[in-house]
């Protein structure tokens, strides 16, 4: 189980850096005209750190409740568990921790495209080549 974990964890944070990426290239024009605008490019790189903390943090705790929720399910359904005296048990310190990884680890998947996006140069992204 440990082993799907990690796999969907690193299909995810992949995915999200991914869908980074796709954002930069899809809105530099967008970027370009803030940025003639006067915005700087802290700004702009920390716009798209915030829209993918957002997105992360969403993920992990819907993540993390339907988990938690399908394991309870599991336990009061599963006729293996019947014989168990007591409640049911939940490992938040495992939890807390994976959570705080995956984070970590999406920032980072996040970097490169938000750095990305605030070197974008207003009279080259402006500029129309059509």
């Amino acid at each position: 189980m440990q082993g799907f974990l990690a796999l969907g964890l690193g299909v995810g944070i992949t995915g999200l850096g991914v869908v980074m990426v796709r954002a930069v290239r899809e809105r530099r024009r967008t970027i370009g005209i803030l940025r003639a605008l006067g915005f700087r490019a802290r700004t702009v790189q920390r716009s798209f750190l915030g829209e993918s903390t957002f997105i992360a943090l969403e993920g992990i705790v819907l993540g993390s409740l339907l988990g938690v929720l399908t394991t309870w399910l599991m336990y009061s359904n599963s006729a293996a568990f019947e014989g168990l005296e007591g409640g049911f048990p939940v490992e938040w310190t495992s939890i807390c921790g994976l959570a705080a990884a995956t984070f970590a680890a999406s920032l980072l998947a996040t970097i490169g495209p938000a750095r990305r996006a605030a070197a974008i140069r207003p009279a080259l992204a402006v500029r129309v080549t059509e």
